[in-house]
């Protein structure tokens, strides 16, 4: 049996998060908070991961940026839509 996202790694929580939002779990701030966290961290571990297990790739602090600003807006965007739809 195949794994939630197929063989790409990481799209199981992405799947897990876009069902449980079609589903109409509702975030508090502390939680949406939370889901950023979690998604920066798990950023920061590949790019430790890269850094101390692959000898052809570095950590950049560059990738843990862009990372955490994607996880934010993302965590935005799902925010405003909730919203919207309440409007």
């Amino acid at each position: 049996m195949e794994a939630v996202g197929g063989s790409q790694p990481g799209l199981g929580l992405v799947h897990a998060l876009a069902r449980a939002h079609a589903t109409g779990l509702r975030w508090t701030a502390e939680q949406a908070l939370a889901v950023a966290l979690v998604c920066v961290g798990y950023g920061g571990v590949i790019e430790l991961l890269q850094a101390g297990v692959v000898p052809t790739r570095s950590a950049e602090w560059l990738d843990v940026l862009a990372n955490a600003a994607g996880a934010s807006l993302a965590v935005l965007f799902i925010q405003g839509l909730r919203y919207m739809k309440q409007k």
